[in-house]
């Protein structure tokens, strides 16, 4: 008999490790800690679902359709992708190291 592992991943592509609720793709925060079956009220049309994250996107309330409403927005700046080899773009440091300050 093997033993399958099934690794859940953030839409970023990182590991899941947090689990969020979340109401027309908003993660909540407030409320009732569980929801299950059917959360539709009479008259409201939040949609209820859950969804995996990383702690990163987890921490930031970062879901996929946060993440999507706001790649497309004019405010984001062009980035020349020449100059990423320079850049540190990711600012969380891996785990073990420490930032300077």
């Amino acid at each position: 008999m093997q033993v399958l592992q099934v690794e859940a991943l953030c839409w970023c592509g990182a590991r899941a490790t947090h689990n969020a609720r979340t109401a027309d793709g908003v993660m909540v925060v407030e409320g009732a800690q569980v929801v299950v079956g059917d959360t539709v009220a009479p008259g409201a049309a939040a949609e209820i679902g859950y969804e995996v994250l990383c702690r990163r996107h987890h921490m930031r309330r970062m879901t996929r359709a946060a993440a999507h409403a706001t790649a497309g927005t004019p405010d984001v700046l062009p980035l020349d992708l020449s100059e990423v080899d320079a850049l540190d773009v990711c600012p969380v440091p891996p785990s073990g190291e420490r930032r300077p300050g």
